[in-house]
């Protein structure tokens, strides 16, 4: 890309030279050598010049373009676009010198100035904006519509300045459509500077405002002289006498909205009118939201360089994310900074409600809420992290009853442009939930009721779809991973207010504790854990405490790190102290806990012994779904360490009964599991078509489930595989995979394993 940094120069050359060719009937090459010959470079330079490699000196430039102009037939357009490509020193004087100075028409207008030097994104929104303004397209009513300082009248003053250009001769762009007359009418009140909220010196807000601006810019002083029942049809006269776009700015803030709109609606289609509002309308909408993280970053950057100071890319991006990406809090946040306010300081005041930044962007919109549906409903989807179902915000807002209320509420935020709905779920803009919060803390008799109603619904909401993993266990898991990141607000909201019971059944579930292993969720549910089991213990809740010993013993068993096994024995060994409190299924548990430790550790026969122990307890266990399922777990372990030590005889029958029983109760994790080591088996033993077969059964469903472990496992057995038939090279590509995965669950044996592997495949 660096060789071809003159790309859109060359492009201009090249068409140059095409023309020439053309009018003088040369061919291309007599044409490079004429071009040559004439400018006294050679024709490799020339080449580079149309390649974009190469930029010609300043008077060669100036050659060319006569020579495009006078001998070439080529337009003033291409001549602009030529120096302008080169970044020529005054390019329109350049222009100006060689097609002559360029008429220009008067159109009358009445825009105010631009606040920026260079509009920097909204792309999309741009082109379909002057798509809509062009004749061609039917809609003369079209509205922009997003919530407060997102963009939409730089967006609508943007598109009205370069429909001034081409209409007056300055720019030259068919896509552009042309006018005879531009109106700005605004009923902005406030303007967001970086010295803060600023009121608007004169604000149009009604329909009387609107017509003495339509008299004043199109020079009609007929129109303040008649009657005012005669004014409308005077205006619409006066409108439609030529082409004409009105734009109408903050229609939310107008006095007389019913009737501006009923008039707007009436203009003939020669008048195109463009709205902007921060409620959603039913015209033609082009709808803004945040600038994309590119953008967002493009324009901060864009800013301190005006401002002439320097940020960092930390600094910038911690800028876009507390921002959100909201141009007008971006250009706040910025100038703040070049007052000499630090970036901690200013990343604080953004986030205030009562700041400048929330009050410009929110008061409008939400004062008229407080006390009605629409206002419970913001302040409970601001409780979700992540954007919540609507029927957990209709519940948390305490509307569940009153359906048509919720409905209508949520309506209104929408329209609002508070919240945007899609696949069932609201969410909302950083700087929109931020304050929202604030108005959550504002009245502490909601949000009191308002969080029991969040905690019921996610502990009714546990019980639906935890449980054991059966068959397709994904199925109802992946509903818990979709609110995985509520549950754990949830999580720290309860611990926060000492919730001991709520947190003990939302940990002691046995969905959440799968679902967590499963899907990889280690350290998250780890830490919950450890808060309970201090809790437990500093209640005397000795079975709880218990429960919590043996979970967070599981996943350190698996992280296998010299520290994570030191504290899994501790912890063993603490609960064997607490035997007394143990049912029997805690009791087996923990004997199968002290199997997998000493398993981990090599020590097999230990191991083995502990696992004897497991058996002997599961006989007294009632719950015969569950002890079928724990006897499956204690033949599944016996092969794991049978496995280790090369009895691969008596290792495999062990999982072809887990496969066989497993698959008599529907336990299909079991299925897989017991296959991927009867694969390993085969591998051994030199059956590589039996371990292909097993492997390409087992890993698809692995991957279903989004049991990250066992995956992880089954790309090692197709790395070995590889390997044994002489592949080295896809058994390398399976053994990063597998240690991918074992690096992102922490499983350090494993992960040692992969890397002696790959040291080998070298």
């Amino acid at each position: 890309m660096f060789g071809r940094r003159h790309a859109r120069l060359g492009k201009q050359i090249d068409h140059m030279i095409k023309a020439l060719a053309f009018h003088k009937g040369q061919t291309m090459t007599e044409t490079v050598m004429e071009i040559a010959d004439r400018t006294g470079y050679s024709v490799a330079a020339v080449y580079r010049w149309r390649q974009g490699r190469l930029r010609p000196s300043d008077a060669v430039l100036e050659m060319l373009a006569k020579i495009g102009k006078e001998e070439a037939g080529l337009d003033r357009a291409w001549g602009q676009a030529l120096f302008r490509a080169a970044r020529y020193p005054d390019a329109d004087a350049a222009v100006d010198r060689i097609w002559g100075a360029q008429e220009r028409r008067h159109i009358p207008n009445n825009l105010p100035p631009r606040e920026h030097t260079r509009f920097i994104g909204r792309q999309k929104e741009m082109a379909r904006l002057l798509e809509l303004l062009s004749p061609q397209h039917a809609a003369h009513l079209i509205t922009i519509d997003g919530i407060g300082g997102v963009g939409k009248t730089a967006l609508a003053l943007e598109a009205a300045y370069r429909c001034l250009m081409a209409s007056t001769g300055e720019l030259h762009n068919p896509r552009v459509p042309t006018f005879e007359a531009i109106i700005f009418v605004s009923a902005k009140q406030h303007f967001l500077t970086p010295g803060g909220i600023l009121s608007r010196y004169q604000a149009q807000r009604t329909l009387k405002d609107l017509f003495y601006e339509v008299a004043r810019t199109l020079d009609r002083v007929d129109i303040q002289q008649v009657l005012p029942e005669e004014q409308p049809q005077r205006v619409r006269e006066a409108l439609s006498r030529q082409r004409t776009l009105l734009i109408v700015d903050n229609l939310e803030t107008v006095q007389e909205r019913d009737a501006i709109l009923s008039f707007l609606y009436d203009l003939p289609p020669s008048v195109k009118v463009i709205v902007t509002t921060r409620e959603q309308a039913l015209f033609v909408p082009i709808r803004l939201q945040q600038l994309t993280e590119e953008e967002g970053l493009e324009l901060i950057h864009h800013h301190a360089q005006e401002k002439g100071i320097t940020l960092d890319e930390a600094k910038a991006r911690a800028l876009y994310a507390r921002t959100g990406g909201v141009p007008a809090a971006i250009v706040y946040a910025v100038g703040q900074i070049a007052a000499g306010y630090s970036v901690a300081t200013v990343l604080g005041r953004i986030a205030q409600a009562t700041g400048d930044v929330a009050r410009f962007c929110f008061e409008t919109s939400i004062t008229p809420l407080r006390g009605r549906p629409a206002h419970q409903l913001l302040m409970a989807i601001a409780m979700f992290p992540k954007r919540p179902l609507r029927e957990a915000a209709t519940f948390v807002a305490g509307l569940s009853g009153d359906p048509l209320a919720a409905e209508e509420g949520l309506a209104r935020l929408q329209q609002l442009s508070l919240v945007t709905y899609r696949d069932g779920r609201y969410s909302m803009l950083p700087l929109t939930r931020e304050y929202a919060l604030a108005e959550l803390a504002a009245h502490p008799e909601f949000e009191k009721e308002a969080r029991e109603r969040w905690v019921q619904w996610y502990l009714e909401f546990v019980k639906q779809h935890g449980g054991y993993e059966w068959e397709e266990w994904h199925l109802a898991y992946d509903r818990l991973e979709e609110e995985w990141e509520n549950l754990q607000a949830v999580f720290a909201w309860c611990a926060s207010q000492d919730r001991y019971t709520d947190m003990a059944f939302f940990l002691g579930y046995e969905g959440i504790h799968n679902f967590a292993s499963i899907y990889g969720y280690w350290e998250d549910i780890l830490t919950w854990d450890r808060w309970l089991l201090q809790a437990a213990e500093r209640r005397g809740d000795w079975p709880t405490m218990v429960a919590s010993l043996h979970r967070e013993t599981w996943l350190l068993t698996f992280m296998g790190t010299p520290d994570a096994l030191k504290r899994a024995r501790s912890l063993l060994s603490q609960a064997m102290k607490l035997s007394s409190h143990m049912t029997p299924s805690v009791q087996a548990s923990i004997a199968r806990a002290w199997a997998l430790v000493h398993w981990r550790e090599k020590q097999y026969e230990s191991a083995l012994q502990w696992l004897d122990r497991f058996e002997t307890l599961l006989q007294h266990i009632e719950n015969d779904v569950y002890r079928q399922r724990e006897i499956l777990s204690a033949r599944y372990w016996r092969g794991v360490v049978l496995f280790h030590v090369g009895r691969l005889q008596e290792a495999e029958k062990l999982f072809e009964e887990v496969s066989a029983k497993g698959a008599e109760i529907g336990w299909q994790r079991a299925i897989i599991y017991a296959q991927n080591w009867l694969a390993d088996i085969a591998i051994k033993s030199g059956d590589l078509d039996k371990a292909e077969r097993l492997l390409h059964a087992g890993l698809p469903v692995a991957e279903r489930n989004k049991d990250r472990r066992r995956t992880a496992f089954y790309k090692r057995s197709f790395a070995y595989l590889e390997l044994k038939r002489g592949n080295v090279e896809i058994a390398r590509r399976w053994a990063e995979k597998a240690l991918d995965d074992f690096e992102r669950l922490g499983m350090q044996p494993e992960m040692d394993e992969m890397k002696a592997l790959l040291g080998t495949l070298v």
